[in-house]
């Protein structure tokens, strides 16, 4: 919830004093506690759980250390917010939301956490679910911190785009609500609505890394409006995966074409949304110091030689 409000602020905002401003806002929108979380899985009303995003057994464990111990990177709240620093966390709490109950935790997910990992369609379907539960999460508070904003006696000099924005989340969680729905019933019934792409070629980061690109214009004259496709950055049994998975429509298929054939769009999405990289340390050991402050400015890297050297060109 916070990381999108500070990108919309840090966006629309500029401002000399930027990190006071955001720290003022940012008081505010704390302050907003969010809301108690269903299952919703087949219409499952059930209190929801923490349950991990990214398997603590599959991939958190594969780059913990000894101490099982991963790293995130966490907005530098008590200083400068428009910075980020690597946090230490435990595989345990590392990555987890308010998911699913723990009945159907237990029974989605059980296939793949307690077997061999293979990447196939079961996988790749049940990723994708919990990348897209994580969203709809997110997507929840967010919609209650702007609502409360919007309604509140204070007046807000972004008003506009307080609603702008309202109005934009309030049609995405109907979109992600029922790709949801859609996916659930899928998975229930061993059905196979999604296709996926893997790429071996890219450097061995130990990096786990999940998110939902959503597309609602058009990228190099090529309309994409609501194509969904779900980027896999993950690191398992020495080998690092690149997957792109995404629903059987021609309109996702083509972002999905357009980013194998692109690469270079491919990771700027990743790298713009590094808030989600869960590393190992010999990952920050192996950075030099322009590298490790790169992945520590909040500002878009695409133009640094490490935007050009993290994917492999």
């Amino acid at each position: 919830m916070l990381e999108n409000m500070i990108k919309l602020i840090n966006y629309y905002s500029p401002s000399e004093n930027k990190n006071k401003y955001l720290k003022e806002k940012l008081n505010k929108l704390k302050s907003i506690k969010s809301e108690q979380k269903l299952c919703n899985f087949l219409g499952c009303k059930e209190v929801a759980i923490d349950s991990h995003e990214i398997s603590k057994g599959i991939f958190l464990s594969q780059i913990s250390d000894e101490n099982n111990e991963v790293n995130i990177l966490a907005r530098d709240f008590k200083g400068n917010i428009r910075r980020f620093y690597f946090k230490k966390e435990n595989v345990k709490s590392a990555t987890t939301f308010p998911g699913f109950c723990a009945a159907h935790d237990k029974k989605i997910f059980t296939s793949f956490e307690n077997g061999t990992f293979t990447i196939n369609q079961d996988f790749v379907q049940k990723q994708s679910l919990r990348t897209l539960k994580k969203e709809i999460s997110l997507i929840h508070d967010e919609i209650k911190t702007l609502s409360t904003l919007i309604f509140s006696p204070e007046k807000h000099e972004d008003i506009r785009l307080l609603k702008k924005n309202y109005h934009g989340q309030a049609k995405n969680l109907k979109r992600y609500q029922k790709l949801f729905n859609n996916l659930s019933h899928s998975i229930d019934k061993g059905g196979s609505i999604m296709q996926f792409k893997i790429i071996d070629d890219v450097p061995n980061n130990m990096v786990q890394f999940s998110k939902l690109r959503h597309d609602i214009e058009t990228i190099l004259g090529i309309p994409l409006k609501h194509a969904y496709i779900f980027i896999f950055l993950l690191f398992n049994d020495g080998k690092q995966k690149l997957i792109l998975a995404t629903f059987k429509d021609k309109t996702s298929n083509k972002l999905m074409e357009f980013l194998v054939q692109n690469k270079y769009f491919l990771n700027e999405y990743i790298l713009i949304n590094k808030e989600r990289f869960i590393v190992s340390q010999n990952f920050i050991n192996s950075l030099d110091h322009v590298d490790y402050n790169t992945m520590l400015d909040d500002n878009k890297i695409i133009q640094n030689k490490f935007f050009l050297k993290f994917m492999g060109f």
